[in-house]
C-alpha cells in the first residue's frame, strides 16, 4: 500500500531498494521542487486564463482506456 494515499502499488524489478523507493517518494511530493509541485503550478496557470490546457487522468486503467480518456479530452 501507498504510504501516502493508501493506494495499491504496482513493483517493479528495481522496487525492492528501501533508499531509492523513499527518494522518488522524496522527489515527488516536494512540495516546493517535486513533480506536484509542478503540476500545481501548471494547474494554477490554466485556471487563470493561460492559452493551456490542464488535464486530469486517471492512470488506473489500462494504457489503452487512459490514451482514450486523454486523446477524448485533447479534443
Amino acid at each position: 500500500k501507498c504510504r501516502v494515499c493508501g493506494g495499491d502499488l504496482k513493483t517493479r524489478s528495481d522496487d525492492q531498494d528501501e533508499a531509492a523507493i523513499n527518494k522518488r517518494h522524496g522527489i515527488y511530493y516536494d512540495s516546493t521542487e517535486g513533480t506536484l509541485a509542478s503540476a500545481y503550478y501548471f494547474k494554477d496557470l490554466a485556471e487563470k486564463g493561460a492559452s493551456m490546457k490542464y488535464i486530469t487522468l486517471d492512470g488506473a486503467p489500462s494504457v489503452k482506456d487512459v490514451t482514450a480518456e486523454l486523446v477524448s479530452k485533447l479534443n
